[in-house]
């Protein structure tokens, strides 16, 4: 059997066919060499051509894709570390929104300060949310009035719970929307020769309570009137306050008694001129004090206004928030509606205030 080598036109020959027979057409022995040898060397050539262009033009295909995969890698790699930057930057803005502070600090409302971490995302006129960490439904809510250094100072409108604590988590909050509908009230019953109980009892802020023969309370986390056995009962902590009296406690407290009809209306009439006479003699006012601190062994004093108060009478003053244990106050009428009030402090320590508003209330001699 002949041997035969062809060159396809697919890499670069021209399709013919060298054998080593004596075929006529394509063999190269009895002198077929003479004619076929050099074209077959030719094809050869040819071919070879073909293959090493074939090979370069592989191989610089292969260069630019192994170029284009390198710089894919590397874009990827830029990616990656972008994101990871970014990621980074994330949670570190994220961590200067929230903050910590051990400052032992009483749940009520007013002005608070605390110390905590400086360099924090904190300004004035925000609003922070202050809660206790082991329980967060103890926690006051308020308006930031100052953040220097590590000293943040925050006014509390809104709180939740009660105590003092000292593992506070401190975090950006946004403005307190409307309040909601109310949903349904549980009222708790005292039978009227228990009513004392509510003066031991200290529940949660709002709660409301009702006294037979007396009418429904609502409990404050505040002392906010005297108690007088009747419309107030002080605790503790703070204060039950009649919001809705029985009719038997109206009758209790009314000032006409009913006699007969005649009686009865001259009686009405009578005392509506006394009533109104009386009405006159108290006249009301405020006085905004900015006092924050007194030193030991001193006072201070700051003046409001009573329109129709004069040298001589008497004053009731009303401070906005508690005072501490051994500050003392007093007020007189130091010249026609001026009101001075002055605030003592006998104590060899410095005493701390809150700023605010006191009520005023004049009662002329006659």
């Amino acid at each position: 059997m002949a041997n035969s080598v062809t060159f396809p036109s697919a890499i670069g020959g021209d399709n013919s066919t060298v054998t080593d027979d004596d075929n006529a057409t394509t063999g190269l022995a009895n002198g077929g060499a003479i004619v076929r040898l050099v074209p077959m060397f030719s094809q050869m050539v040819a071919v070879c051509s073909w293959t090493v262009n074939y090979i370069n033009t592989s191989l610089s295909t292969l260069s630019t894709s192994l170029s284009t995969i390198a710089t894919s890698l590397s874009a990827a790699q830029n990616s990656a570390l972008n994101a990871a930057t970014s990621a980074t930057q994330a949670a570190n803005q994220a961590n200067t929104l929230t903050a910590t502070s051990s400052t032992s600090t009483l749940i009520s409302t007013g002005s608070k300060t605390f110390t905590t971490q400086s360099g924090e995302q904190f300004i004035a006129g925000q609003f922070v949310t202050i809660a206790s960490s082991a329980n967060p439904t103890n926690y006051m809510y308020g308006q930031v009035t100052s953040y220097v250094g590590s000293s943040l100072t925050i006014n509390v409108s809104v709180i939740g719970g009660s105590g003092t604590f000292a593992d506070w988590l401190i975090s950006l909050s946004g403005l307190q929307g409307n309040t909601g509908e109310t949903g349904a009230v549980s009222i708790s019953m005292l039978t009227y020769a228990n009513r004392a109980t509510l003066r031991t009892t200290i529940p949660t802020n709002g709660s409301l309570y009702s006294v037979e023969s007396l009418g429904i309370f609502r409990y404050y986390n505040a002392v906010i009137e005297p108690d007088d056995d009747e419309t107030s009962f002080v605790t503790a902590s703070g204060t039950w306050l009649v919001e809705n009296p029985h009719w038997d406690l109206i009758d209790a407290n009314q000032t006409i008694i009913d006699f007969e009809k005649d009686d009865h209306i001259e009686d009405v009439e009578t005392r509506a001129t006394i009533l109104e006479t009386f009405k006159t003699r108290f006249l009301v006012g405020t006085a905004v004090s900015s006092i924050t601190s007194i030193s030991s062994v001193s006072q201070q004093s700051f003046t409001g206004a009573v329109v129709g108060a004069v040298v001589g009478d008497s004053i009731i003053v009303n401070p906005p928030n508690a005072l501490t244990a051994h500050i003392s106050l007093f007020a007189r009428v130091t010249a026609p509606d001026t009101i001075t009030i002055y605030l003592n402090n006998p104590s060899a320590a410095t005493a701390t205030l809150v700023a605010g508003t006191f009520n005023l209330t004049v009662i002329k001699a006659s």
